[in-house]
């Protein structure tokens, strides 16, 4: 695609660009490129397991492709959000998950909202629960390694917003990032997730007279979110 050198895209720009690239399945080729390790994809997400016990994870990173590989496989078995798939006999006993849990396999791939979830038998006594949001997503040739794949930079992507002409103001990212830092640390903002950042990153442009897209904002916050998370790990 056309323009990512700048970072990480939400997954909605990013499929939004393949259609307007001429792609006639924009959401099935930007699924298949993640298949493929074409492009990699950052998010939040939750992964438990059913292998005779409960296991699970929770991560704010990069998506693993094996993830990708199991919702492209579920949709072509015909498993969507409604289900339609083999039965899951662990995920669907209360007792061990909670009310509303799925009682059969089930895909879900929403670009739109950034997200997809999956709840696959992977075989005898074995069950997976995955859900990722927040997705954005990168050509991996663009990265040089793997820090370079967990972290996004923090330049705003470019080649997807609509140049409005003239050249806009400059963003003084230190003094937005002091301004943020220094709420967190009287007390005044404890962001539950990235967008509470970039709400509060775009209050303090307006502040200052400046305007800043999501998309602009969101790789600085989530850089400081995860600070924030360290420290409060610390």
């Amino acid at each position: 695609m056309s323009g990512a050198e700048g970072g990480y895209y939400p997954l909605k720009d990013a499929v939004e660009q393949l259609a307007f690239e001429g792609h006639p399945d924009p959401s099935g080729e930007m699924l298949r490129r993640l298949c493929a390790g074409e492009w990699t994809a950052f998010g939040h997400w939750s992964w438990v397991v059913w292998a005779g016990d409960t296991f699970q994870q929770h991560r704010y990173g990069v998506i693993p492709v094996e993830r990708w590989e199991g919702l492209n496989d579920a949709l072509a078995r015909g498993v969507s959000i409604e289900g339609g798939g083999k039965l899951l006999p662990n995920f669907s006993d209360e007792s061990r998950f909670p009310k509303g849990s799925p009682w059969e396999e089930m895909a879900s791939w929403e670009w739109r909202d950034g997200q997809f979830r999956m709840a696959l038998l992977l075989g005898p006594n074995n069950e997976e629960w995955f859900v990722a949001d927040e997705i954005d997503v990168r050509e991996q040739r663009l990265l040089s390694g793997p820090e370079d794949a967990a972290t996004p930079p923090l330049e705003g992507p470019t080649g997807l917003t609509t140049n409005r002409g003239g050249r806009p103001p400059a963003t003084d990212w230190e003094a937005a990032v002091l301004a943020i830092a220094g709420r967190y640390y009287r007390g005044d903002f404890k962001p539950g997730s990235v967008a509470d950042i970039i709400r509060a990153l775009q209050d303090w442009a307006v502040a200052s007279g400046l305007e800043l897209p999501d998309t602009t904002a969101r790789p600085h916050a989530r850089r400081i979110f995860e600070a924030f998370q360290a420290w409060e790990a610390d």
